[in-house]
């Protein structure tokens, strides 16, 4: 579960074209201010530990505008062509055009390098098992978080009725998860299906004449090991209760392309576009 997207957003007009980009959300807020907080820390020890900690955030910075577009290079310097680059982006984004690296710049490359990511899934079409009632049923597909509208990777849910188990496998970029959770009914009409875990307790909830798959987790406890799951690992604190439903793979990859194309359209310059608005920024500096 992620956090829910923000429906404001700001808009600017770049070269007759309109760009907009989301605020920045308050996990990225917290994370731009922990950057400043630790660059300030770093100044505030020496002039050389200062110079050292921006370096670093200057060359990150180069690597990923380089990438889009930007024509800098890796210099870890702020040079008429990095500090020009920069505050192009900043204008693209509608964050203040200081030409300077900073928290809230670092957040809003983070999220795009996010959006311009490869999707690493083929994500499987909706296959809901005809068949009922069976000692065996399957269904495959996606979830998708019925408040963000966030999806998962691909999910294949195998249940056994003599078993009286449910089993819930998500593919991930490392190793498949798999979730075990018992049968509390099943039915001609339907399976349901429950876990308690330490801090939530799920329940999938199968339902034969819609043909849908939703599961549901509801937030049980909030303290001890639980908060420090939430602060120290996910960085942001679980809903109390989330509603995920099964649907087509296909769908949601179409739309996952349209977003990453509409986001690599929005992050990256090309041609030489980049290279002729960056040098026209940095002589209009030097004059």
């Amino acid at each position: 579960m992620r956090a829910p997207l923000r429906t404001s957003v700001v808009c600017f007009l770049l070269v007759a074209r309109a760009f907009c980009q989301a605020p920045l959300t308050a996990e990225e807020l917290k994370n731009a201010k922990a950057l400043d907080d630790d660059l300030a820390k770093q100044c505030g020890t020496s002039e050389e530990q200062c110079k050292r900690a921006y370096s670093m955030m200057l060359v990150e910075t180069q690597v990923r505008l380089a990438e889009w577009g930007y024509g800098v290079k890796f210099t870890g310097e702020p040079d008429s062509l990095t500090v020009a680059a920069v505050r192009l982006y900043q204008q693209r984004n509608g964050l203040p055009t200081t030409g300077k690296v900073d928290g809230g710049t670092i957040a809003l490359m983070d999220r795009d390098e996010k959006a311009v990511e490869a999707y690493p899934f083929t994500l499987p079409p909706f296959d809901f098992a005809d068949e009922w009632p069976s000692p065996y049923f399957r269904a495959m597909g996606v979830f998708r978080d019925t408040a963000t509208k966030d999806t998962s990777g691909p999910i294949q849910i195998e249940c056994l009725r003599e078993s009286r188990l449910c089993l819930e496998e998500e593919s991930t970029k490392l190793v498949p998860q798999v979730a075990t959770m018992d049968v509390k009914e099943w039915t001609s009409d339907h399976i349901v299906a429950e876990a308690a875990g330490a801090c939530y307790t799920s329940q999938l909830r199968i339902e034969r004449a819609s043909k849908t798959v939703v599961h549901t987790t509801i937030k049980t406890k909030s303290d001890g090991p639980c908060k420090d799951f939430e602060d120290n690992v996910i960085k942001k604190p679980l809903a109390s209760v989330y509603t995920e439903e099964l649907v087509d793979g296909v769908a949601a990859q179409v739309e996952i392309s349209q977003k990453r194309a509409t986001a690599v359209h929005r992050v990256k310059l090309f041609t030489g576009t980049a290279e002729s608005l960056v040098w026209r920024k940095s002589e209009q500096k030097k004059h």
